[in-house]
């Protein structure tokens, strides 16, 4: 039936289902968009000017040429010349970045103030802080050395540089404490409020009331309170006047990090959180044991929230005092941990220029500038005169910073100049010099610099113009040094 055909037919079959595809073509489109155009404009507007009086004829100067002869030839030949010189001027870039110094300027910078007082004698000054105004000084004393329990009578010393009666070797005001007192701290906006922290472990607060009496605020009805010295107390920064709602936060040597609420109308304090220093994860008992010591702390530049804690052990943590989890007393408010000094860390401070730097002092004789964000330090100064107990920027001078060392001087540091060795170096007149405990600028007197040594002596310094007025571009040498 089916074989191979050479003819030319084709056969072809016709669906008996298929039917053919019908398609039809349409188009469409929107319909036109009407527009319209308008102009408007806003109520018509006129100038005028006046004035409060009318000018006096004696504000005009009027020459007599018969007593000052030739005056008004010289003014009319020199005035083209003069205008012409101040319309150029108008244009010129020469003094781009000129700033005008108003006050004198200082070359040297030497002491202006040693004070004492009889009732320290005997202790060191272990510690001092300039009020919100910079005009009173207030400097704490006790005794680093201790053996055993405290048996010294501790003080707080304070002088007013601005009252014209200083008396350098009498305090103006001085409050007297059953221990020693290891530092202390005013209120960042107003002056008359001073906390401190003693050897006993208590936090007292004191508020000069007026008429020469002071009003004593004190943990020491807090069970829970610090059982070591306290090593470091600081007042979240505020630009509030004082309320009773204040909070303090303090550190002492049994590694316990304790936010304090100050209520000074009824006189008390209360423990609003508590944290111990150690690496979250390792087990700490209730006895705090495991935890590290502490020594100092820092707050960066309006920031309440973290804060950078130093060790015994010479360890260097980020702490936060907002931490997750459950609230006990073995809370570690640890986030962040730094490459450690070898030796205790006696000192970190914060810039307030930048907000991840911080600096920081201790036993291994180095000085080290650290990031919030690195672990490892930025730069490492090393200036061989003993150990360093304490730091302070300057408040005006982004790259300067001073430090106090073992070897009796306040060794002063300005990255801007050099990044190596200290620019000066302030040291009493003593043939014997005294370890300088503690130094601190003065924030409304940037010129202005306290030391106190362990001989219970408080200078105050007035360092170079140079150190204390800001220098072009100085924020980049800064922003350099603190790029990861």
């Amino acid at each position: 039936m089916f074989q191979d055909n050479e003819s030319d037919l084709s056969v072809f079959w016709d669906s008996n289902w298929k039917t053919s595809t019908v398609k039809n073509y349409a188009s469409t489109q929107t319909s036109e968009i009407l527009t319209n155009e308008a102009e408007t404009q806003s109520h018509h507007l006129q100038d005028f000017a006046c004035q409060c009086a009318i000018q006096k004829e004696a504000a005009v100067v009027h020459v007599d040429e018969k007593e000052v002869p030739g005056l008004c030839e010289f003014l009319q030949r020199v005035e083209p010349k003069i205008t012409a010189c101040l319309k150029e001027n108008l244009t010129s870039h020469a003094f781009d970045g000129y700033e005008v110094l108003w006050e004198d300027q200082c070359d040297s910078a030497h002491c202006i103030y040693t004070l004492t007082d009889p009732g320290t004698d005997g202790l060191q000054c272990t510690d001092v802080s300039w009020s919100s105004s910079g005009a009173m000084l207030v400097a704490s004393y006790g005794r680093h050395d201790h053996e055993n329990w405290c048996t010294h009578k501790g003080l707080v010393c304070m002088w007013n540089l601005s009252s014209g009666k200083l008396t350098a070797d009498k305090a103006d005001s001085a409050v007297d404490v059953d221990n020693c007192v290891m530092c202390v701290a005013c209120y960042p906006s107003e002056a008359g409020v001073i906390a401190g922290g003693t050897f006993s472990g208590e936090v007292k607060v004191w508020h000069f009331a007026g008429n020469s009496k002071w009003v004593v605020v004190s943990s020491s009805a807090e069970v829970n309170a610090h059982k070591e010295p306290v090593t470091s107390i600081r007042w979240l920064s505020s630009s509030q006047p004082v309320a009773d709602n204040n909070q303090l936060v303090s550190l002492a040597s049994d590694g316990c990090v304790i936010l304090w609420k100050i209520d000074l109308q009824a006189k008390k304090v209360e423990i609003v959180r508590q944290f111990t220093l150690h690496v979250p994860g390792k087990r700490v008992l209730t006895d705090i044991t495991g935890s590290y010591g502490g020594t100092c702390l820092t707050f960066p530049y309006q920031d309440n929230n973290t804060f950078v804690a130093g060790c015994e052990t010479g360890s260097l943590f980020k702490c936060s005092l907002h931490v997750s989890g459950e609230k006990t007393l073995t809370q570690s408010p640890v986030t962040f941990s730094f490459q450690p000094h070898n030796g205790p860390v006696y000192d970190v401070q914060c810039s307030p220029y930048h907000r991840n730097l911080f600096l920081s002092c201790g036993t291994n004789s180095t000085c080290q500038l650290y990031s919030l964000i690195e672990s490892q330090p930025l730069l490492s100064l090393t200036p061989s005169y003993g150990y360093l107990f304490s730091a302070s920027w300057s408040p005006s001078r982004p790259c300067v910073f001073a430090v106090g060392s073992q070897q009796g001087y306040v060794l002063v540091y300005d990255l801007a100049e050099n990044m190596v060795n200290p620019v000066i170096k302030l040291a009493s007149d003593n043939k014997k010099l005294a370890a300088v405990y503690c130094v601190k600028f003065n924030r409304s007197r940037p010129h202005i610099l306290a030391s106190g040594d362990e001989h219970g002596i408080v200078r105050v310094w007035h360092v170079s113009s140079k150190l204390a007025l800001q220098q072009t571009n100085e924020l980049e040498v800064v922003n350099t040094i603190a790029e990861p």
